[in-house]
């Protein structure tokens, strides 16, 4: 058997997660990713929020996550964990 990683931001909220055995969580405070979004893809405050809105809060994704990863701290913390 092989192994197959699904990165898809909206996962969850189209109902792809009983397509997959685990499911990874990745939590980021709002105004961490409202930060980055702004940054990395030149979006207005509005346009990072409508986007982030568009999916669920970390409050609702993170019980659904077998593995949950915390990525409100620089990429180091993330990878060490």
């Amino acid at each position: 058997g092989g192994v197959v990683v699904v990165e898809a931001a909206v996962l969850l909220e189209a109902g792809w997660d009983d397509l997959c055995d685990e499911v990874w969580v990745v939590r980021v405070p709002e105004k961490v990713a409202l930060e980055r979004l702004r940054k990395r893809n030149g979006l207005s405050e509005e346009e990072a929020r409508k986007r982030i809105r568009s999916q669920w809060p970390n409050a609702r994704r993170t019980p659904l996550g077998h593995v949950v990863i915390s990525n409100e701290g620089g990429e180091g913390e993330c990878r060490g964990q």
